[in-house]
Protein backbone atom coordinates (compact mmCIF):
# COMPACT_ATOMS: atom_id res chain seq x y z
CA UNK A 1 0.00 0.00 0.00
CA UNK A 2 2.46 2.72 0.71
CA UNK A 3 4.66 1.71 -2.61
CA UNK A 4 1.53 2.60 -4.27
CA UNK A 5 0.32 5.80 -2.25
CA UNK A 6 3.94 6.93 -2.80
CA UNK A 7 3.88 6.18 -6.46
CA UNK A 8 0.08 8.26 -6.50
CA UNK A 9 1.93 11.32 -4.25
CA UNK A 10 4.70 11.37 -7.14
CA UNK A 11 2.49 10.87 -9.95
CA UNK A 12 0.60 13.93 -8.28
CA UNK A 13 2.79 16.28 -6.59
CA UNK A 14 6.89 15.74 -6.72
CA UNK A 15 6.92 15.03 -10.71
CA UNK A 16 9.15 18.02 -10.82
CA UNK A 17 11.91 16.13 -8.96
CA UNK A 18 14.01 13.78 -11.64
CA UNK A 19 16.50 12.42 -9.18
CA UNK A 20 13.43 10.77 -8.02
CA UNK A 21 13.30 6.87 -9.44
CA UNK A 22 9.75 5.24 -9.97
CA UNK A 23 11.40 2.18 -7.85
CA UNK A 24 11.93 4.69 -4.92
CA UNK A 25 8.76 4.88 -2.08
CA UNK A 26 7.16 7.50 0.32
CA UNK A 27 5.97 6.41 3.29
CA UNK A 28 3.86 9.04 4.48
CA UNK A 29 4.03 10.76 8.09
CA UNK A 30 2.71 13.75 9.98
CA UNK A 31 5.22 16.48 11.40
CA UNK A 32 5.09 18.26 14.78
CA UNK A 33 2.47 20.60 13.55
CA UNK A 34 0.56 17.68 12.15
CA UNK A 35 1.17 18.04 8.16
CA UNK A 36 1.20 15.29 5.92
CA UNK A 37 4.80 14.71 4.58
CA UNK A 38 6.61 11.80 2.90
CA UNK A 39 10.26 11.65 2.65
CA UNK A 40 11.65 9.76 -0.36
CA UNK A 41 13.84 6.92 0.35
CA UNK A 42 17.69 7.79 -0.24
CA UNK A 43 16.36 11.22 -0.41
CA UNK A 44 16.89 13.94 2.38
CA UNK A 45 14.28 16.17 1.84
CA UNK A 46 10.24 16.66 3.13
CA UNK A 47 7.72 17.29 0.78
CA UNK A 48 4.75 19.27 2.66
CA UNK A 49 1.60 17.80 1.17
CA UNK A 50 -0.88 20.01 3.63
CA UNK A 51 -2.42 20.15 6.67
CA UNK A 52 -4.04 16.91 8.01
CA UNK A 53 -7.06 19.10 9.27
CA UNK A 54 -7.12 21.15 6.03
CA UNK A 55 -10.59 21.19 4.63
CA UNK A 56 -11.44 20.52 0.65
CA UNK A 57 -12.23 24.07 -1.17
CA UNK A 58 -15.60 25.31 -1.94
CA UNK A 59 -15.62 25.26 -5.45
CA UNK A 60 -13.82 23.01 -7.76
CA UNK A 61 -11.23 26.23 -8.98
CA UNK A 62 -10.36 27.64 -5.08
CA UNK A 63 -6.84 26.65 -4.19
CA UNK A 64 -5.70 24.53 -1.98
CA UNK A 65 -3.13 22.08 -0.41
CA UNK A 66 -3.30 18.07 -1.80
CA UNK A 67 -5.33 17.14 1.14
CA UNK A 68 -7.99 19.65 0.56
CA UNK A 69 -7.57 18.75 -3.26
CA UNK A 70 -8.48 15.11 -2.96
CA UNK A 71 -11.14 15.72 -0.57
CA UNK A 72 -12.85 18.08 -3.22
CA UNK A 73 -12.45 15.21 -5.72
CA UNK A 74 -14.20 12.67 -2.87
CA UNK A 75 -16.63 14.87 -2.37
CA UNK A 76 -17.00 15.43 -6.60
CA UNK A 77 -17.31 11.25 -7.00
CA UNK A 78 -19.72 10.39 -3.98
CA UNK A 79 -21.97 13.06 -5.56
CA UNK A 80 -22.12 11.55 -8.91
CA UNK A 81 -22.30 8.13 -7.97
CA UNK A 82 -25.35 8.99 -5.72
CA UNK A 83 -26.78 10.60 -8.44
CA UNK A 84 -26.03 7.22 -11.07
CA UNK A 85 -27.44 4.83 -8.33
CA UNK A 86 -31.08 6.90 -7.70
CA UNK A 87 -33.82 4.65 -8.76
CA UNK A 88 -36.16 7.10 -11.18
CA UNK A 89 -39.41 6.68 -9.53
CA UNK A 90 -42.47 4.66 -10.93
CA UNK A 91 -44.93 6.99 -12.79
CA UNK A 92 -48.14 5.78 -13.28
CA UNK A 93 -49.97 5.30 -16.87
CA UNK A 94 -53.06 6.69 -18.09
CA UNK A 95 -55.07 4.45 -20.53
CA UNK A 96 -55.62 6.55 -23.63
CA UNK A 97 -56.83 4.26 -26.06
CA UNK A 98 -59.60 4.69 -28.04
CA UNK A 99 -60.57 4.61 -32.11
CA UNK A 100 -59.66 7.32 -34.66
CA UNK A 101 -63.15 9.32 -34.67
CA UNK A 102 -63.15 10.97 -38.37
CA UNK A 103 -60.86 9.62 -40.72
CA UNK A 104 -57.81 11.44 -41.90
CA UNK A 105 -58.64 14.02 -39.53
CA UNK A 106 -56.05 14.31 -36.26
CA UNK A 107 -57.37 14.44 -33.00
CA UNK A 108 -55.85 14.80 -29.70
CA UNK A 109 -54.56 12.03 -27.35
CA UNK A 110 -54.98 13.05 -24.72
CA UNK A 111 -55.95 16.66 -23.23
CA UNK A 112 -52.60 18.32 -22.67
CA UNK A 113 -48.81 17.66 -23.18
CA UNK A 114 -48.09 14.08 -20.93
CA UNK A 115 -45.59 15.00 -18.40
CA UNK A 116 -43.13 12.66 -18.59
CA UNK A 117 -43.89 9.96 -21.56
CA UNK A 118 -46.36 8.44 -24.08
CA UNK A 119 -46.67 5.19 -26.25
CA UNK A 120 -48.93 4.49 -29.40
CA UNK A 121 -49.69 0.92 -30.76
CA UNK A 122 -51.17 0.02 -34.13
CA UNK A 123 -52.44 -3.31 -33.13
CA UNK A 124 -55.07 -2.78 -35.99
CA UNK A 125 -56.12 -5.54 -38.46
CA UNK A 126 -56.60 -3.10 -41.35
CA UNK A 127 -53.48 -2.62 -43.75
CA UNK A 128 -53.01 0.89 -43.06
CA UNK A 129 -50.70 3.10 -40.80
CA UNK A 130 -51.57 5.22 -38.12
CA UNK A 131 -49.59 8.82 -37.68
CA UNK A 132 -48.55 10.30 -34.12
CA UNK A 133 -46.30 13.52 -33.46
CA UNK A 134 -45.65 15.72 -30.05
CA UNK A 135 -44.41 18.55 -32.57
CA UNK A 136 -47.08 19.32 -34.21
CA UNK A 137 -50.13 18.00 -36.04
CA UNK A 138 -50.24 14.65 -36.87
CA UNK A 139 -50.59 13.78 -40.63
CA UNK A 140 -49.48 11.49 -42.94
CA UNK A 141 -45.86 11.69 -44.61
CA UNK A 142 -45.20 15.11 -42.87
CA UNK A 143 -42.16 16.30 -41.63
CA UNK A 144 -42.69 15.82 -37.80
CA UNK A 145 -45.04 13.02 -37.91
CA UNK A 146 -44.10 9.39 -36.90
CA UNK A 147 -45.63 6.59 -38.81
CA UNK A 148 -46.08 3.60 -36.41
CA UNK A 149 -46.89 0.51 -39.36
CA UNK A 150 -50.07 -2.34 -38.47
CA UNK A 151 -48.40 -4.44 -35.42
CA UNK A 152 -45.99 -1.81 -33.92
CA UNK A 153 -45.53 0.61 -31.48
CA UNK A 154 -43.98 4.05 -31.07
CA UNK A 155 -42.78 5.10 -27.21
CA UNK A 156 -40.87 8.10 -26.19
CA UNK A 157 -37.39 7.56 -25.38
CA UNK A 158 -36.30 7.05 -21.83
CA UNK A 159 -35.41 11.06 -20.70
CA UNK A 160 -37.19 12.49 -23.35
CA UNK A 161 -40.10 14.58 -22.27
CA UNK A 162 -42.77 15.12 -24.92
CA UNK A 163 -42.16 18.27 -26.68
CA UNK A 164 -46.34 19.40 -26.96
CA UNK A 165 -49.53 17.93 -26.97
CA UNK A 166 -49.63 14.26 -29.16
CA UNK A 167 -52.06 13.92 -32.45
CA UNK A 168 -52.83 11.27 -34.20
CA UNK A 169 -54.21 10.28 -37.44
CA UNK A 170 -55.52 7.53 -39.63
CA UNK A 171 -57.49 7.34 -43.12
CA UNK A 172 -59.96 4.98 -41.60
CA UNK A 173 -63.00 5.96 -39.19
CA UNK A 174 -63.23 3.85 -36.54
CA UNK A 175 -59.56 2.84 -36.59
CA UNK A 176 -58.67 1.44 -32.89
CA UNK A 177 -55.14 2.23 -31.36
CA UNK A 178 -53.83 1.11 -27.84
CA UNK A 179 -52.28 4.42 -26.14
CA UNK A 180 -50.57 5.27 -22.60
CA UNK A 181 -49.31 9.04 -21.19
CA UNK A 182 -47.49 8.73 -18.27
Amino acid sequence: MTTYVGRLIKALYVTSDPSLSDQETYPLRTDSQGRLMTTATGGSSDTLLGALTETAPSTDTASSGLNGRLQRIAQRLTSALTALAATPQAVAATNRSTTIATGGTAQALAGGTPVNGWSVSNPDALAESLWVSDTGTAAANAAGSIEIVPGFSYETPPGRRPAGAVSVVAATTGHKFTASTW
